[in-house]
């Protein structure tokens, strides 16, 4: 190797990380510029000067990486945590820019990019950037001041991201002992940082040529799934790669646009979600201790979970009679719990329950209801996937909630032993866009977090969060929230309170008579409560 050619054309402050030579006598690269990121063309034919021939700015922040793709390029956004594709207009305006001035010095042109992948978890920073078989694989580090990059307590995570279906296949971590740097397929290439690859099995499907869009599709899915469920396909994929189908569930949640919108605003705002920890099914869940000190909207306000199937919950919630859902039903199909009308009233009226589960306010002790049972085959599958299979002994409370039309929960934070130890999970059963459910950090944070008859005066006191049927969502019932029904159709959420560690609960017999007396359930029957369940 030797030196043949030298170029006088950036500092140290531009920080150039990518350079692909695309086309004979030009180079792209990605200037970094420790911020605001752009991607240039550099001329590098030896009749002339070299120079830069063209400016796309504005691709991201921090911006890594350069393959081509489809007529432009995909760049990884690092420090918004964003999988981007340029588009091809963005390159070809530049370069019209370049021709009329003579020169692109001007300023460029600004990059048109679409957003491919977002990650939902905050503080993450993605560096690494190869395509095999129309799949993007980059790596998701922990962010982290640069001395710290190569800490061996921090391992990064491999993220793959098929582009036919527009989905996350997978990410898992690999033992990288730092920041993960470069991510290539050199065996496949010399040039896979900055092009498409291609393995054997995917140059066999291109020669064959006879592959409709369809079937195509149908190669993808079969792909994902086999990734899913453990198997091993194409490059990359390893021998006895097994990846939960929940990864895959929790960060397609953010496809949703409404779900990008309310996370950034979050961010924006200053309260994004703090995660302390996963569940055994590996979503993440909120910190609880932040969330139960004096300034609880500094844990977040919505942690987004998954998408899932709630077709049989859906189902089992409309098929039973209107009188399920009052008091005096309960009352001898399920069990009475009085002295809590008062709380309901003052900050739900007409919201009714269908409640499956309850516990005191220590959480020391937890009551399954009869009516668990009822809507066990359909509950108990969703609580498998959220918190993991043999985890149900972790929910200490669990209800369905209904919002007649016209409805409001009038702005409340909860404030039980069961809001400060346990994890608030809404799965939104059947609802409609005219229901609003918002949570109000500014204004708690503004009043210090005391009181909650509250005004609203201020645009940004409340985040409307995204609400969709099947969207599993953590919410800190901490802060300050509301929900309002303005529409012509109820709304039944399901409601889940779940700690951290076991709790086996006990069952309440039908018809039993209770009282919530000084955060303990008091029943008048000696015989109202069982043994505690193992297995429920």
């Amino acid at each position: 190797m030797k030196l043949v050619a030298e170029m006088a054309l950036f500092t140290r402050k531009h920080h150039v990380n990518t350079l692909a030579p695309l086309e004979p006598g030009k180079v792209w690269a990605v200037l970094n510029n420790l911020g605001d990121s752009l991607i240039v063309r550099i001329d590098t034919d030896a009749t002339h000067v070299s120079h830069i021939a063209t400016r796309i700015t504005h691709v991201g922040v921090k911006s890594h990486g350069l393959v081509a793709w489809k007529g432009g390029f995909l760049v990884l956004d690092s420090d918004n945590a964003r999988l981007v594709w340029v588009d091809a207009k963005s390159v070809a305006a530049a370069e019209a820019v370049a021709i009329a001035n003579g020169s692109p010095d001007a300023g460029g042109v600004p990059a048109a990019v679409t957003v491919l992948w977002t990650s939902i978890v905050p503080g993450k920073f993605l560096k690494g950037l190869c395509v095999v078989d129309n799949v993007a694989y980059f790596g998701v580090s922990v962010f982290s001041p640069r001395d710290q990059r190569s800490d061996p307590e921090a391992d990064s995570e491999l993220a793959a991201f098929d582009l036919e279906a527009n989905a996350l296949l997978w990410k898992r971590v690999i033992p990288t002992k730092g920041l993960l740097n470069v991510v290539s397929a050199p065996h496949l290439g010399e040039d896979s940082t900055y092009r498409p690859a291609l393995s054997s099995a995917g140059r066999a499907l291109e020669a064959a040529g006879t592959v409709s869009r369809r079937e195509n599709l149908a190669v993808v899915e079969q792909r994902s799934a086999a990734i899913r469920s453990g198997g091993s396909v194409g490059a990359g994929a390893g021998a006895g790669s097994a990846v939960a189908d929940v990864e895959v569930a929790h960060e397609n949640i953010i496809s949703s646009q409404a779900v990008i919108d309310a996370m950034a605003k979050m961010d924006q705002l200053g309260f994004p979600p703090v995660v302390a920890g996963n569940w055994d099914s590996g979503l993440p869940y909120l910190n609880v201790s932040m969330k139960g000190a004096d300034a609880p909207w500094l844990a977040g306000i919505m942690l987004p979970l998954r998408m899932i199937d709630i077709s049989r919950v859906q189902a089992a919630v409309r098929a039973v009679p209107p009188s399920w859902w009052e008091p005096h039903t309960a009352a001898t199909e399920n069990v009475q719990l009085g002295l809590r009308e008062g709380n309901v009233a003052q900050f739900k009226p007409g919201v009714k329950a269908i409640i499956m589960q309850f516990s005191d306010q220590s959480l020391d002790h937890t009551y399954v209801y009869p009516w668990y049972e009822h809507f066990k085959d359909a509950v108990a599958p969703i609580l498998d996937a959220v918190l993991g299979p043999g985890n149900r002994n972790k929910v200490v409370r669990m209800q369905f909630a209904l919002m007649p039309v016209g409805s409001t929960i009038k702005m409340h934070r909860d404030m039980g032993g069961y809001a400060l130890k346990a994890h608030r999970i809404h799965v939104p059963v059947i609802t409609h866009e005219k229901v609003s459910f918002q949570s109000c950090p500014r204004l708690e944070k503004r009043h210090n977090g005391r009181g909650s008859d509250l005004d609203v005066t201020e645009p940004d006191d409340c985040v409307t969060l995204p609400m969709q049927e099947g969207m599993v969502f953590e919410l800190n019932n901490r802060v300050l929230h509301r929900v309002l029904n303005e529409g012509d159709s109820e709304r039944v959420q399901l409601v889940i309170d779940v700690g951290e560690v076991p709790r086996p609960p006990r069952r309440i017999k039908k018809g039993s008579t209770c009282n919530y007396k000084r955060g303990a359930i008091v029943c008048d029957e000696a015989d109202a409560f069982s043994e505690y369940l193992v297995d429920w």
